[in-house]
This record gives structure tokens, C-alpha cells and sequence, in this order.
């Protein structure tokens, strides 16, 4: 996937918008389609995943899995969002899109800390949180937002 997002990036340099974006929604396609599968099947099988993981602490790594499964399309998302940003010479914006991450993961982090007795499941709500707001803010800026 990386390779297409980084000719799509060249291309929009040399001005082939059309043949960019073409190359980016194919990008995105194939990124949804296997982020899909991999966030129902983590979603699905979290109980026979958290049990081949711990036996004792079984219902917290169940929901961690469960919780969990929502950051990877984001992820993915982001992830090419920020090498398409890269590649264009926006370094300044991705690494505002990754400050943003680090300041939305720690206020969200630190407000389950201490408001709510969820304790570990408090990191993987606020890792979903700072995913999503990562790759929103990403893709935003690639195209223009």
C-alpha cells in the first residue's frame, strides 16, 4: 500500500492530480478492505484471542481486544495520510498530526486515570480516541481541510 500512496504523492508534485488521486483511492480501498477484515476478526474473536493470550485476566483482555479493533482502520488510515504528507514536503503538518496525537493520548489517558476505575482498558480507550483523531486530522490535511 505504501508504494501506491508514495506514487500518488510524486504524481500530485509534478501536477497529475488525476493520476494522484486515482492512486490514493486505490490505496484507500485496499486499505479498508483488509482493515475491515482485521478489525471484525479482532472484534469477533476477542474471547478466543484473550484466552490463547492469559488465563487468568481473561475479561480485560477481552475488551481490550474488543476496543482495540476500532484504532486499526484509523491507523491504517493515518498511516498513509502521514507518508503522503511526508513525501509532498509537509513535514510541519505531520508532525503537528503526530503532537496532536501525543496531547489527545494524554489528556484522554489521564482523565480514565483518574476519573474512572477502568484502569488498563483506560490506555486502549484512549489509544482508540488519539487514533481517530490522528487519522481524521491526517487525512484531512492531505486533502486540504
Amino acid at each position: 500500500m505504501l508504494p501506491v500512496a508514495v506514487k500518488a504523492a510524486e504524481r500530485s508534485r509534478n501536477g497529475d492530480h488525476r493520476v494522484a488521486r486515482n492512486a490514493f483511492q486505490i490505496c484507500t480501498k485496499g486499505l479498508l478492505v483488509h482493515g475491515l477484515f482485521f478489525s471484525v476478526y479482532f472484534a469477533v474473536m476477542a474471547g478466543e484471542l484473550a484466552g490463547l493470550f492469559s488465563k487468568t485476566n481473561v475479561e480485560i483482555l477481552k475488551n481490550m481486544l474488543t476496543w482495540g479493533s476500532f484504532g486499526i482502520l484509523f491507523g491504517l488510515l493515518a498511516l498513509i495520510a502521514l507518508r503522503v504528507l511526508s513525501v509532498l514536503g509537509k513535514n510541519t503538518m505531520m508532525l503537528a498530526c503526530l503532537a496532536e496525537y501525543n496531547v489527545v493520548f494524554i489528556l484522554a489517558a489521564s482523565i480514565w486515570f483518574k476519573g474512572d476505575s477502568a484502569g488498563v482498558l483506560s490506555l486502549v480507550y484512549a489509544s482508540v480516541i488519539s487514533v481517530c483523531v490522528l487519522g481524521v486530522s491526517a487525512v484531512g490535511l492531505v486533502f486540504g481541510y
